[in-house]
């Protein structure tokens, strides 16, 4: 009788355990396709990591770098300049007027970042002399909606290079990186003077009438 007890009781943990297997079971499936995804944009962010400090290392450095710091700030800077990037291109494209203090803002902080991933980078020159990119100026934030755009596919261009995912490439496309963002770090002080110099004149927005 004691038997049939005991087994009665280890049939019911045996349920109970299994049942909690299947539960949690069930859980993992459920999970399985985010921890997919999550694993596969960790081994993305692994791979890039790795292809930064492969060209940071292939530079010339002071004795003081520190790469730890400079991929850091790799990360941060590559990632915010796409970020700040997406809503100015919007806003130059659309009809609407330009918020101006948006892109004294905007502009700045795309030149300040371009600024210190040239220095982090330390990308090669190419010994081939490059056109000079073209220089803008604008009476009214009509006219300033043409750098905005030229700004917008340079850094589309810059942050799609292959040369930043592939270690295979070419130095060529190392070169035009380095160009595309010398260009970047130009045409984002055009555009942040220029709509400095706009929103202090306090321009409506419409190109003026002659007298």
């Amino acid at each position: 009788m004691n038997r049939l007890l005991e087994f009665r009781h280890l049939l019911i943990a045996a349920l109970v355990f299994a049942g909690t297997l299947l539960a949690s079971g069930t859980g993992m499936a459920q999970q399985s396709q985010s921890d997919r995804d999550f694993d596969e944009r960790d081994i993305a962010q692994r791979s890039w990591n790795l292809r930064m400090l492969s060209i940071m290392a292939a530079q010339k450095r002071p004795r003081k770098f520190d790469p730890q710091l400079a991929l850091s700030q790799l990360q941060e800077d590559f990632t915010r300049i796409q970020q700040i990037n997406k809503p100015l291109g919007l806003m130059a494209l659309r009809s609407s007027a330009l918020d101006l203090k948006f892109v004294v803002k905007s502009a700045t902080e795309i030149n300040k970042r371009a600024e210190r991933l040239k220095e982090n980078l330390a990308l090669p020159e190419s010994g081939n002399a490059a056109a000079a990119p073209k220089h803008y100026t604008a009476d009214n934030p009509i006219q300033l909606k043409a750098p905005i755009v030229s700004l917008a596919r340079l850094i589309l261009d810059f942050t799609s290079n292959p040369f930043f995912k592939d270690a295979g490439v070419v130095d060529s496309q190392a070169h035009r990186a380095r160009r595309d963002l010398e260009d970047i770090i130009k045409i984002s002080a055009e555009v942040r003077d220029l709509s400095k110099k706009l929103e202090q004149g306090g321009s409506s927005g419409q190109t003026p009438t002659k007298p």
